[in-house]
């Protein structure tokens, strides 16, 4: 099993290395010290550790029964992550969990197992869109972890679970546009439509977000998602790299994306015209962008390479 290269001392004279999906549990909840630094896995293992008596999975099993809040949190994913036996046994009680974080925190770690017994968890968490005034209310149990599951389990349920999830993914984009036409805008929710455009493109669903009234760059990056997700098949979204940009020498908006191929594309997004295909592929795309004056385009490979190319030829002036 992997591990980093920190260990920590419990209270005996012994080492331990954390396994990484204890470090995955750590990092699921971001605690901070009294001074507002966020605590270190080294300090967060040691504290835990000398609170509950070590970091093994007995430890674990014990503090499912008998913790809670952001302890409990942690102890569900070092359970969920850890691909042992038990995992299933340990997690699927928590479904019935009347506690958000325990029902929704256990419900992803089964997503990833592809335990249909999580689906319905998964999809009330999907939809859960808390208003602004709740997201100044601290939450016992939950962190990171939460919008960055959500990526995630959007990303699987392009290629997993039943049909209905269509109008989950749906629902779960228009509470988050309500709350963006009221200005209340958020990254982690900016990605996590994406994810979900995405996903309806895997799926064939392209007439699902219909009768939503999105405008402006909202509606291309949603029409440009849900094109990538229609490319994909088993991959993740992620492997996509889309960009759009206003660039006042052209008419037109334009816009690249990239597949996990390496293949680039060049795109007018009022006319749905791809207006160039690259000949040549980069091994495994990982970051592009335009300049500021849209002529060239910068993309680096997964082989440390660093190509730019000149793309004003491509469009007509107006």
């Amino acid at each position: 099993m992997d591990t980093f290269t920190y260990r920590y001392d419990y209270g005996s004279s012994a080492e331990y290395e954390i396994p990484d999906h204890i470090v995955q549990a750590l990092n699921a909840i971001v605690l901070e010290r009294p001074d507002g630094e966020e605590y270190s896995i080294e300090e967060m293992a040691e504290a835990y550790a000398s609170r509950w008596g070590g970091l093994d999975i007995e430890t674990f099993r014990h503090v499912l029964e008998v913790g809670q809040g952001d302890e409990k949190v942690i102890a569900i994913f070092a359970i969920g992550l850890s691909g042992a036996s038990e995992v299933q046994a340990c997690l699927v009680p928590l479904l019935d969990s009347l506690v958000d974080a325990e029902c929704w925190a256990s419900a992803c770690c089964l997503g990833l197992l592809k335990d249909e017994r999580a689906i319905p968890a998964l999809e009330q968490m999907l939809v859960a869109i808390r208003s602004p005034q709740q997201r100044q209310l601290h939450q016992p149990g939950f962190g990171l972890w939460f919008p960055l599951s959500r990526h995630r389990i959007a990303a699987l349920f392009g290629t997993w679970g039943p049909p209905t999830i269509v109008a989950t993914l749906r629902q779960a984009f228009e509470r988050i546009w309500h709350w963006q036409k009221q200005g209340y805008c958020y990254w982690t929710e900016d990605d996590y439509q994406d994810y979900l455009c995405c996903a309806l493109g895997q799926r064939g669903a392209f007439g699902a977000l219909s009768g939503l009234d999105l405008y402006g760059p909202r509606l291309r990056l949603a029409m440009i998602a849900l094109a990538s997700g229609s490319l994909l098949t088993d991959e993740i979204s992620e492997n996509v790299t889309h960009s759009l940009i206003r660039n006042s020498e052209f008419k037109d908006e334009q816009y690249f994306q990239c597949q996990s191929s390496g293949s680039v594309e060049i795109w007018e997004a009022r006319s749905d015209t791809c207006v160039y295909r690259s000949a040549s592929q980069m091994y495994k795309i990982n970051a592009m962008c335009w300049s500021p004056d849209g002529t060239r385009i910068a993309f680096g490979g997964h082989n440390k390479t660093v190509v730019v190319w000149n793309v004003e030829p491509l469009f007509t002036k107006s």
